[in-house]
């Protein structure tokens, strides 16, 4: 039985990363972290198992969206590094007209998927009334936060090269992102709900149909 429940725990936490959940929504469905191992927990985990399936069947072409933002995303960082290194003018090949072009493939590729994702969510929204989270947090604050992220990151790099050479480093750009960081999460956010009234944003499981297909 133990055996039984702990392979179906690790199909359930597979998908959880497959549907980009959160901590908190992993943390939401509490017999994952039990140590009963009993007919009734086995149940608990099939039915969770069931409804994760159905939850990414359901919306596949905003996870699919996703996770392709995701690899794009991981290539652009990778494009930027290697495009911040002075000693590229030196290697053999080197074309700058073949990276603005790749550049703007890059920045061209991520804002499609993303404007995808965007939409998709929204048809999401206006379908079952719950908004659509990535990682515990709506749609739009996921990107923005990844940028801000991305921006703080460069930021501590050139300033960590600035101390090397003995300077002064500047943050007040990336200082003054933290800080608003900070105030954007004392004040909670809100929603408009099917019915047109205003909700407190809470980074909950999001809602996971049983039925019918999420709109394309």
């Amino acid at each position: 039985m133990r055996t039984y429940i702990e392979n179906i725990r690790d199909e359930i936490f597979a998908q959880y990363e497959k549907c980009f959940y959160g901590r908190e929504q992993m943390e939401s469905f509490l017999p994952l972290y039990s140590n009963e191992f009993t007919e009734e927990s086995l149940e608990e985990h099939e039915k969770e198992l069931e409804e994760i399936n159905m939850y990414y069947i359901h919306n596949e072409q905003l996870f699919v969206n996703l996770a392709n933002w995701h690899e794009v995303w991981a290539e652009y960082r990778e494009f930027q590094r290697q495009a911040s290194d002075p000693d590229r003018f030196k290697r053999r090949g080197y074309s700058a007209v073949q990276e603005e072009k790749q550049r703007k493939h890059l920045e061209f590729s991520l804002k499609k998927l993303q404007d995808t994702v965007v939409q998709l969510s929204k048809e999401y929204e206006h379908e079952f009334g719950y908004q659509f989270l990535v990682e515990g947090v709506p749609v739009q604050d996921f990107f923005n936060n990844e940028k801000e992220n991305y921006s703080q990151e460069k930021e501590l790099e050139r300033a960590r090269k600035q101390l090397a050479r003995g300077q002064t480093p500047t943050m007040t750009h990336a200082q003054s992102n933290i800080k608003r960081l900070e105030m954007s999460t004392k004040t909670p956010g809100r929603q408009q709900t099917n019915i047109g009234k205003e909700s407190e944003i809470k980074a909950t499981t999001p809602f996971r149909p049983t039925s019918g297909i999420h709109k394309r």
